[in-house]
């Protein structure tokens, strides 16, 4: 156990000591993953005429813990920002491989290790994506096994009416993004133009929280369809709140400021929460 480490220079020596060959491992980094979108497709699972089927291990695209498309198999398999290792799961092969020579451990592999749960296949690209068995996926590709086995088998064809409702999604999803941004821009600004500040959640007023908003941070990455309209709404939402501060504001405006601070029982024109937040800024000295 105390050989056993996850840090890829130490992972790359063992390899070459037990005999993978420095051009292999040279490949291997320059090997690309690739992603195939499979929401565009139908699944139909293949009945194998045995208890397993084996796949060509140099034919797998990705598995469901890789995560980072055109990036090497290298760099994806040691990229802890993944968290895409169990290392108990790394830490029994990497022993094993310590332990014995390469063949026999290719051996043991075919012989021992249970075959991967699930694998979908696109003919059109005659690639495999495994989607259970992501540690056993990887250690077959360091150690240049072969072949591996799998237990189900999916065939993927390709489906023309998902791709066109994913293209009018794409669409709409995009002038949605356009339209968020350009009302975050605009709520920031009526904001500033306030002279409100906006942190931890609050859009405040001298330390005084007048308004809950809650800023969706990499909105432009991290958000799908009905999130982004959320989202939407939640800007609409606080934008149209400070809007309707300020149009209150202008009728009082005519007041002049030391007497609106002083006139305790102006408090019965407040009837709601913005005519409430606004006496509150009076007091604060608040202006526009």
């Amino acid at each position: 156990m105390s050989n056993c480490t996850f840090i890829r220079e130490d992972v790359e020596k063992l390899l070459i000591n037990k005999g993978v060959s420095t051009s292999y491992i040279m490949r291997l980094k320059q090997r690309r993953v690739v992603h195939i979108n499979r929401q565009l497709y139908d699944k139909f699972e293949i009945k194998l005429e045995s208890k397993y089927a084996e796949i060509p291990v140099g034919k797998i695209s990705s598995t469901h813990r890789i995560g980072k498309n055109s990036s090497s198999w290298w760099n994806n398999i040691f990229d802890t920002e993944l968290h895409n290792v169990n290392i108990q799961k790394w830490n029994q092969f990497q022993i094993l491989l310590t332990s014995i020579n390469l063949e026999e451990f290719r051996t043991i592999f075919y012989n021992n290790v249970p075959p991967i749960e699930a694998v979908y296949y696109y003919p059109e690209y005659d690639l495999y994506e495994v989607i259970e068995g992501h540690h056993r996926t990887v250690w077959a590709i360091l150690t240049e096994i072969e072949y591996i086995k799998v237990k189900k088998l999916y065939i993927c064809e390709f489906n023309q009416n998902k791709y066109e409702a994913r293209l009018q999604y794409l669409s709409r999803y995009k002038k949605l993004k356009s339209e968020l941004n350009k009302k975050e821009k605009q709520l920031l600004s009526l904001i500033k133009t306030c002279g409100f500040t906006y942190s931890n959640n609050f859009i405040s007023y001298k330390d005084e929280n007048l308004f809950w908003f809650k800023k969706k941070e990499n909105h432009n990455v991290h958000m799908d369809l009905d999130d982004t309209e959320k989202y939407i709404r939640h800007i609409d939402h606080t934008y149209e709140s400070i809007a309707q501060l300020v149009k209150l504001h202008k009728k009082f405006k005519w007041i002049p400021f030391a007497v609106k601070k002083r006139i305790k029982n102006l408090t019965i024109y407040f009837d709601s929460d913005e005519l409430k937040k606004l006496l509150t800024l009076y007091y604060k000295n608040w202006d526009i």
